[in-house]
């Protein structure tokens, strides 16, 4: 009877779904293990800065976020902040994002095991989400997001067998919008999974059936994806909207809609950002890194056979419906911000079709597109590594020169030093200007709302800098700092000239 538990308890140990999630965790932390260390993005520095003043729950709401609001609230009343859940809260999204993404995907022996390690593998490394990693403050939001996508996902396939279905359906939703108040891009996830669920289902993706319910039923998961998409979105501005009128405040820009009279402009765009996560190179990606998993991907879309075409083609399809669902939030918003952090499910798509394409082929072309996404995988997990790296350098560069001018500054006006005025900072350092991306690894130095914090921390005093770009012209003619006339005293502060 032992021998029996033990063969049964090693089959569970193997299954699939086992496989899947844990190459993903593993692959998670092998590349971004450098994240559970101290490390500063410029949004890090203003929130040690400001402490436990609960101080961010309006700017939470402003943008929609309201489950983080309530979080800032929360932790204000504790005497903490969100930085303060770094480590653990990196480890928690690990285990969430695991839960999840093997309960959308759920993983079969038919896929292959060896194209479900390197879908898994790539879908852990991806250097995209990596960015938030260097946000520290974000691990616990993060967190939340998964756990809650991962409750909502697992409701909605229990909605969709049981006869209990308006229940499920409704607490689907709920979770869902909490998810989506610690950040909006849980639509992009939830609405691949939706569309995963439905479309692994169907006749066409399965057997290669020609029937017109083949069809209906791939339409039909388009359609239920879309709706659950709509339901999300139109939640979250409804229950945002009502916290804002609640508490009297405004919406952020970024919470805005896209007009009618930038759409040209905004085609233009998308069809720029669509290169660039296809194939071209980037700060956080290589182009090579890209590539090889295009190849992989379509390997497994190749049909061996007639019979095969049509559900390839069903994929195809799937993963150009996917494609835009990843670019809803980036398209829809009035601020043009396609920063890898707003592009997280693109992984998450390119896994979701590879895995639909390995069921029709069941296990063809396994060793080499499998081997390829593994490759693929490590390149990103580099990828990975060397954005975190980064992140320390900078950390060192802008504290070593927030600290020689303190330092400076009191040593030639000790009597008048702790009101700084700076002008000309650079957003990256000369050895190393191709780190940044956005606003990230990008030098706190050079951001004005970051750049008191920044010295605060260095220091550990509580000086008055501020960025002057107003101040420029008093700069001319002069060298740059540390030459002893690139600071002046001007009104009670200091001017240095950087």
């Amino acid at each position: 009877m032992s021998a029996l538990d033990d063969s049964l308890g090693q089959r569970r140990l193997l299954s699939p779904g086992v496989l899947f999630g844990g190459v993903y965790a593993i692959a998670f932390l092998t590349s971004k293990y450098l994240g559970l260390g101290a490390g500063y993005a410029i949004d890090d520095y203003h929130l040690v800065s400001q402490g436990n003043s609960g101080k961010f729950t309006s700017f939470f709401l402003s943008q929609g976020r309201y489950t983080n609001a309530l979080l800032d609230w929360m932790l204000s009343a504790s005497n903490l902040n969100m930085s303060n859940f770094s480590v653990v809260c990196l480890i928690a999204t690990v285990i969430f994002s695991a839960l999840f993404y093997t309960r959308s995907l759920r993983p079969v022996e038919i896929q292959g095991r060896f194209v479900l390690i390197g879908a898994a593998a790539l879908l852990g490394a991806h250097s995209y989400y990596t960015e938030y990693v260097t946000f520290r403050q974000s691990a616990l939001p993060m967190s939340v997001m998964f756990a809650s996508m991962w409750m909502s996902i697992d409701f909605y396939r229990k909605a969709l067998k049981s006869p209990n279905i308006g229940r499920n359906l409704a607490v689907a939703l709920a979770f869902g919008l909490v998810a989506m108040g610690a950040n909006q891009l849980a639509v992009c996830f939830l609405s691949i999974a939706v569309l995963y669920v439905h479309a692994s289902n169907s006749t066409l993706t399965i057997n290669g059936s020609d029937t017109g319910s083949g069809i209906r039923e791939l339409i039909l998961a388009t359609l239920t994806a879309a709706l659950a998409g709509l339901l999300l979105l139109g939640g979250n501005l409804l229950l945002s909207s009502l916290a804002r009128l609640a508490l009297g405040v405004s919406a952020d820009s970024r919470a805005g809609v896209l007009p009618l009279s930038e759409l040209q402009l905004r085609m233009d765009q998308l069809g720029a950002l669509a290169r660039i996560l296809i194939f071209k190179d980037e700060p956080v990606a290589s182009g090579f890194a890209k590539i090889t998993a295009l190849i992989g991907l379509f390997l497994l879309l190749v049909p061996r056979h007639i019979s095969q075409i049509r559900p390839l083609l069903g994929a195809l399809y799937l993963l150009a419906i996917s494609f835009c669902i990843v670019l809803v939030p980036v398209a829809a918003s009035t601020v043009w911000w396609p920063t890898p952090r707003t592009l997280i499910a693109f992984p998450f798509a390119l896994v979701a079709i590879a895995l639909i394409a390995a069921r029709v082929n069941q296990g063809r072309n396994n060793w080499t597109a499998g081997g390829l996404l593994l490759l693929s995988a490590f390149l990103f997990s580099a990828h990975s590594n060397s954005m975190l790296l980064n992140q320390q350098r900078l950390n060192r560069w802008d504290m070593a020169q927030a600290q020689e001018i303190a330092f400076r500054i009191a040593e030639r006006y000790p009597d008048h030093g702790t009101k700084i005025a700076v002008v000309g900072a650079s957003w990256h350092h000369p050895l190393a200007p191709g780190i940044a991306q956005g606003d990230m690894n990008t030098s706190a130095l050079s951001i004005g709302w970051a750049v008191d914090a920044l010295f605060d921390e260095t220091t550990g005093s509580p000086l008055d800098v501020r960025s002057a770009p107003e101040l420029a012209a008093r700069c001319e003619g002069r060298l740059s700092f540390p030459a002893p006339d690139s600071t002046q005293m001007i009104d009670g502060e200091v001017l240095v000239c950087l």
